[in-house]
């Protein structure tokens, strides 16, 4: 399996609000659609808490793409770990 990893900022969306910008990392399967794409978020520490805590989270980049997301868990660094749900293109 072969995998593009996307990297950027992007405004994190907390339950439809703008909670602030974070730095993020995705990986991207190039082997189909249907495979699941995981990533992590940082660098807003008030905004990752938002997200610990809201019942819909999304990024969106500042290249136009969004992605909703189910945060699962922090890392010891404090970067919030994320699955990008089905619905995402």
């Amino acid at each position: 399996m072969s995998i593009s990893i996307k990297t950027g900022s992007a405004s994190l969306i907390c339950d439809g609000i703008d909670k602030g910008a974070v730095e993020y990392s995705v990986a991207i399967p190039a082997d189909g659609a249907d495979l699941t794409k995981r990533g992590k978020f940082w660098g807003n520490k008030d905004a990752i808490g938002e997200a610990m805590k809201a019942s819909a989270v999304g990024l969106k980049s500042h290249d136009g793409d969004t992605y909703p997301v189910a945060v699962e868990e922090l890392d010891r660094d404090g970067a919030a770990l994320f699955t990008v749900l089905a619905s995402a293109e």
